[in-house]
């Protein structure tokens, strides 16, 4: 099998777990180049890594890998078969255009944009990219949502008419301790989390979204007029506040109690416009309906599922559970699916990876596709618009925004 060379530009957490997908799944894969401004940090901790951990991290040729100091350089250097995009949220649109620009199969992570203008920027440049994009949306390859797309082209519930989808993120106070809260970075949870779940809803639905109305709370649970900056080691209410961990150990037992009170406060005055929750009805070209909702300060019971209602019949299944249900209307069938076992976002990853490699080899074309991704951003950012207008919102196309 012809080697494959790969370039990352920010070689994060959720990178390192997609490249451990690819070079498990194909052998010839081997990352040869890496722009990313923690190169020191990256070469101590791969110090510490056995062989076969780097080998599964990068490849085979995990010696040879040469980091550059910017994505110009290794685009001309580096001799490339594809590239993965991996840095922090407010930069995909910026990188993902410079590398478009060379025309070779790219993996991009999501959200693929955090602003309108970008949107019309990787819009633009979409028009003229000659190769596939793989964006990271591994909830929509997942086997919960492939074998319900199934069923739905297969006529089981009839014509889709309402789909009802819920987030219940029991860790999500996570998102206000970590580099998340930085508003300006990541765009916010609808950008974070909805933009997953939001996929998934249009590619089931089959359509475009034609209308909106959303709402959200911000600042109303988490965020507070605790110092910038202050971390849970250094706070005199460690013992007694509900967000410690601390308090997680004592009273839930949960979390490590010795390893993260390094967090940052959930209440300081620095914890940006985060939705604390969220609501959007969102209608369809084509007719569907559809709800959506997401809470960040939920515990105990983690649900994201999905409900699929037509007249015949209606689907239902929980990313959390392994079963998907397909109930009959008309008669007494009510058919259970088990899915256990799937491992990555549902078994999303490693389909991801899959695709992603055979669009390189060139007998594929993308089942995540870029144009999924800037529709995806656009219809998260016209809920936070929708929500913060407290009115409904019509979704453009894309070239005319």
């Amino acid at each position: 099998m012809k080697k494959v060379k790969l370039g990352i530009v920010g070689y994060g957490s959720r990178m390192h777990n997609v490249l451990r997908y690819m070079c498990k799944l194909h052998h010839e894969v081997n990352i040869v180049a890496i722009v990313d401004p923690r190169e020191d940090e990256i070469k101590v901790s791969n110090a510490d890594l056995t062989e076969t951990r780097l080998i599964e991290n990068y490849g085979k040729e995990y010696k040879s890998i040469v980091y550059y100091k910017s994505v110009e350089e290794m685009m001309n250097k580096a001799e490339l078969d594809a590239v993965m995009i991996g840095t922090r949220c407010n930069t995909h649109t910026e990188v993902a255009v410079e590398v478009m620009k060379y025309n070779i199969p790219m993996f991009l992570e999501k959200p693929v944009c955090t602003t309108i203008e970008q949107v019309k920027e990787l819009y633009k440049a979409s028009l003229k990219y000659k190769s596939q994009a793989v964006i990271s949306f591994p909830l929509r390859m997942s086997l919960f949502a492939q074998r319900t797309k199934q069923m739905i082209d297969e006529g089981a519930i009839g014509k889709v008419r309402q789909i009802e989808a819920v987030n219940h993120v029991t860790y999500g106070s996570g998102y206000f301790h970590q580099h998340y809260r930085d508003f300006e970075e990541t765009g916010g949870l609808w950008l974070q989390k909805a933009t997953h779940d939001l996929d998934v809803v249009s590619y089931l639905a089959g359509s475009r979204p034609k209308t909106v109305a959303a709402m959200h709370s911000v600042n109303q649970v988490y965020g507070g007029n605790k110092p910038a900056g202050l971390k849970c080691c250094d706070c005199e209410e460690l013992e007694i506040c509900t967000e410690s961990p601390f308090y997680d150990y004592y009273n839930r037992a949960e979390d490590d109690v010795m390893s993260s009170t390094d967090r940052l406060c959930t209440f300081g005055e620095d914890v940006g416009k985060l939705e604390d929750h969220a609501s959007a009805m969102i209608q369809y070209n084509n007719g569907v309906q559809a709800s959506y909702t997401q809470n960040f300060y939920i515990r105990k019971t983690p649900k994201r599922s999905v409900t699929v209602i037509g007249y015949d019949g209606h689907i239902d299944f929980d990313y959390w559970n392994s079963e998907i249900v397909l109930s009959r209307h008309h008669t007494r069938e009510r058919e259970v699916i088990s899915v256990a076992g799937a491992d990555g976002h549902g078994g999303g990853d490693p389909v991801l990876c899959d695709n992603f490699i055979h669009i390189i080899r060139g007998d594929e074309q993308s089942r995540s596709p870029l144009i999924a991704g800037i529709e995806s951003a656009y219809l998260c950012l016209c809920c936070r618009e929708s929500a913060e207008q407290q009115q409904f919102l019509n979704i453009n196309a894309l070239g005319d925004i």
